[in-house]
């Protein structure tokens, strides 16, 4: 009979300094592939799209105010590519805030 051992996963240290994202952890951890898995690139956009949309308040996930905080205090294999991704998803959620509609005159309010 062969006895199976199941091999200890690797956690890299990739925090620069201290991560306060207690409850979002495992949305941290997944965050940290971001530069290296499309998944997780495709994940962040996704969040980062419907953001206004969906309620995410009771979601366990790191928020878009955090991500370029979140970028620059971890270790990537390509930091380049992870700063950019997380500056492009916080615009996404920038530009979908909803803004106040203005009403435009027509020829039809005078």
């Amino acid at each position: 009979m062969t006895a199976m051992m199941s091999q200890p996963s690797l956690h890299l240290i990739t925090c620069r300094d201290a991560c306060a994202f207690g409850p979002a952890r495992d949305h941290h951890d997944r965050l940290l592939r971001v530069d290296t898995d499309p998944e997780v690139l495709l994940e962040l956009f996704d969040i980062a799209v419907t953001w206004h949309e969906l309620d995410w308040s009771a979601g366990a996930v790191v928020p878009p105010a955090e991500w370029p905080t979140f970028a620059a205090r971890h270790r990537w294999v390509d930091e380049d590519r992870a700063v950019r991704a997380f500056a492009l998803a916080a615009d996404i959620v920038e530009r979908g805030r909803r803004r106040p509609v203005r009403h435009r005159r027509t020829l039809l309010d005078a």
